[in-house]
C-alpha cells in the first residue's frame, strides 16, 4: 500500500519536473528570439529605390525602414523619422547634407554606399538599369556587413541571390519582349527596357523635353507607335494635357512603383508582364 503511494508521488514529481523543463525551454527560446530581434541592425534608407535594394540584401537579419517613399501618385514623401543614433544609408557621402532629405546629422549615423557620387546619377533610371543594379547591391552588402560582421556570409549569399534573380528576370523579359518597340514616356525606364527588348525608345529623344510637346505632335506620335505595334509606357507625373492624351492611347502601360513590402524581382517581372500583355493586344 505504502509502496504504491510512494510510486504515485514519484510519478507526479517526475511529471511536474518534465512540465517545468518544458516551461524553462520555451522561456529560453522566446527570450533568445526576443534578444535576437532586439539586436537586429535598425537601418533607415534615404532613397526609396535604394531602400528596395538594401531591404533585399538585409534579409532576415536586418530591420530596414524607408525615410521617404512613393505615395499613390508617385510623389516621394517623408514616411518616417530615424531615431537618435540610428544608421541612415545614403547613396554617396555628402548626400546627407541635402535639405531635401531632411536628415538630422546630429541624431544619425550616416552610412554612404559610395564615397563619391557616381557619374550620371541624377538620372534615377540607374536604379532600373540591369548593368548598374549589381553595383548598388554590392555597395549595400558591404555597408550592412560592416555593421553586422557576424552575418557576413549570409549577406554574401543574399548578394549572389540578387544577381541570380536579376539575371533570371532579365532573361524572362527578353523571352517575352525582345524586339518589341517600347516607347518610354517616363524617361525613367530606358535602361531596363533596352536590356529586355533591345528597341526601347525615349519619348522624343534627348533634344526635346516632353513638356515642350504639343497635343497635336503627341497624337501623331501615338498613331505612329500604333502603326508599328509599339507599346507606350508612361507615369502620372507628366503634365496634365500630355497625360490626358496618353490615357486615351491604345496599347499603353501606366508605370507604377514598388510597394513598401513587395519583392523587388516580383515587381520587375510584373513590369515585364504588363508590357507583354499590352503588346499581345497590339498584335491580336
Amino acid at each position: 500500500m505504502l509502496k504504491s503511494i510512494f510510486q504515485k508521488i514519484k510519478f507526479k514529481n517526475i511529471r511536474f519536473f518534465n512540465v517545468f523543463l518544458m516551461v524553462v525551454f520555451c522561456l529560453t527560446v522566446l527570450s533568445t528570439k526576443a534578444l535576437a530581434e532586439e539586436h537586429k541592425p535598425q537601418i533607415w534608407v534615404s532613397d526609396p529605390w535604394l531602400y528596395v535594394i538594401v531591404k533585399f540584401i538585409g534579409g532576415v537579419y536586418c530591420d530596414v525602414h524607408p525615410v521617404s517613399f512613393w505615395d499613390e501618385n508617385g510623389n516621394i514623401v517623408r514616411v518616417s523619422n530615424p531615431p537618435r543614433g540610428s544608421y541612415v544609408f545614403v547613396l554617396y557621402r555628402g548626400q546627407e547634407k541635402s535639405k531635401k532629405l531632411g536628415i538630422s546629422l546630429k541624431r544619425s549615423r550616416i552610412v554612404p554606399i559610395y564615397e563619391n557620387k557616381p557619374s550620371g546619377l541624377d538620372n534615377n533610371c540607374y536604379f532600373l538599369d540591369p548593368s548598374v543594379l549589381p553595383f548598388f547591391a554590392l555597395g549595400a552588402m558591404r555597408s550592412i556587413s560592416a555593421i553586422d560582421t557576424e552575418h557576413y556570409s549570409y549577406y554574401q549569399r543574399r548578394l549572389a541571390e540578387f544577381q541570380t534573380r536579376l539575371d533570371s528576370v532579365v532573361r524572362v523579359g527578353r523571352q517575352l519582349l525582345w524586339n518589341v518597340e517600347i516607347c518610354d514616356f517616363t524617361d525613367y525606364l530606358g535602361g531596363w527596357f533596352k536590356a529586355v527588348s533591345g528597341k526601347s525608345r525615349q519619348s522624343f529623344g534627348h533634344n526635346k523635353k516632353i513638356s515642350e510637346i504639343t497635343s497635336e505632335e503627341l497624337s501623331k506620335r501615338i498613331l505612329s507607335i500604333k502603326a508599328r505595334k509599339g507599346v507606350i509606357v508612361y507615369n502620372s507625373s507628366l503634365p496634365k494635357d500630355i497625360l490626358s492624351v496618353l490615357e486615351k492611347a491604345p496599347f499603353k502601360v501606366k508605370f507604377g512603383y514598388p510597394s513598401e513590402n513587395q519583392d523587388f524581382f516580383v515587381y520587375l517581372y510584373e513590369l515585364n508582364l504588363s508590357v507583354w500583355n499590352a503588346y499581345r493586344l497590339a498584335t491580336s
